[in-house]
């Protein structure tokens, strides 16, 4: 009996020895949460651009990006009248804004252990994903930093009579010009450029000699409508030039006809003063300019 009391002692010695023992789990501590860090590529990737297919307008992509058409020719530096390329790439955000509501779609895709909540903390402001507190819009027009710039160019003080100087017109073109132009008749100048008030030139003539086209061009006025002028011609040569003949005493064709170069048009009337002579004005794009940088010399 002795024997059996003290084979249960031993054995329940030993059973509380066990209990003393740390637990021992089959499944180890779970790991700390992986955060997925995006690089630049990804996060490119994940801003919100549209390339432009065929058919596509800027209207139509707003209309379907949920956006105006005026905000998006704004992101895109898009005028007017909004024409874009197939392969063009849209932004659909504010550039102005480097990180937006896309920019954090990485996040979404962070890779964790199964069945791991994700710990997510706001990423690290010396990450190299990181923008400057403030972007500095270049504008591309500027040349660089270590660009050489070249001097001013100064140029040469023309002459007050120079056609290049009060029409724009090269050397080489004015001489053209001279040769187009023929004078309407052949007498002493009465009155230049500035003496008539910047309204063309006065040419002495005798009474009723042929007054002749200046160049080719179509009659577009022939009458005594407008006071001062007397009977008026008025000769269209281009887009640009027209010629006009005050003061005749009568007029040899009619608004519509075409004249050739040194065709009979008037004969030679008198001015208000009474002294037979024809007033001659050349008008550029409805301007009056000066005759005499455009006639030969006589």
């Amino acid at each position: 009996m002795a024997n059996l009391k003290l084979r249960l002692l031993l054995i329940l010695m030993v059973f509380l020895s066990g209990c003393a023992e740390e637990p021992v789990f089959n499944n180890p501590l779970p790991k700390a949460p992986q955060i997925f860090k995006p690089s630049v590529e990804t996060a490119s990737k994940a801003r919100n651009v549209y390339t432009v297919k065929k058919g596509d307008t800027l209207k139509s992509i707003a209309n379907r990006s949920g956006l105006s058409y005026s905000v998006l020719s704004r992101w895109n530096d898009i005028p007017k009248p909004y024409r874009l390329e197939i392969g063009q790439l849209i932004k659909l955000y504010d550039p102005g804004s480097y990180y937006n509501d896309s920019m954090q779609a990485p996040v979404t895709a962070a890779v964790v252990e199964q069945n791991q909540a994700p710990n997510i903390k706001p990423m690290n402001p010396t990450s190299p994903l990181q923008p400057p507190a403030k972007l500095i819009k270049l504008n591309p027009a500027m040349p660089a930093v270590n660009a050489a710039i070249p001097p001013p160019v100064t140029t040469p003080k023309k002459s007050s009579n120079s056609l290049e100087e009060t029409s724009g017109v090269s050397k080489d073109k004015e001489k053209m010009l001279k040769l187009f132009w023929k004078w309407p008749i052949q007498g002493k100048l009465l009155k230049t450029f500035t003496q008539s008030g910047n309204k063309g030139i006065d040419i002495e003539g005798k009474a009723g000699e042929s007054v002749y086209a200046a160049a080719n061009g179509k009659v577009v006025y022939s009458g005594n409508g407008l006071i001062g002028y007397g009977n008026l011609l008025i000769i269209k040569h281009d887009k640009a030039y027209l010629s006009a003949y005050a003061n005749n005493a009568s007029l040899q064709v009619k608004e519509g006809e075409k004249v050739i170069q040194g065709q009979n048009i008037a004969r030679c009337g008198k001015s208000a003063s009474g002294i037979p002579s024809v007033h001659f004005e050349i008008r550029k794009n409805g301007k009056s300019v000066n005759p005499l940088l455009y006639l030969p010399t006589q």
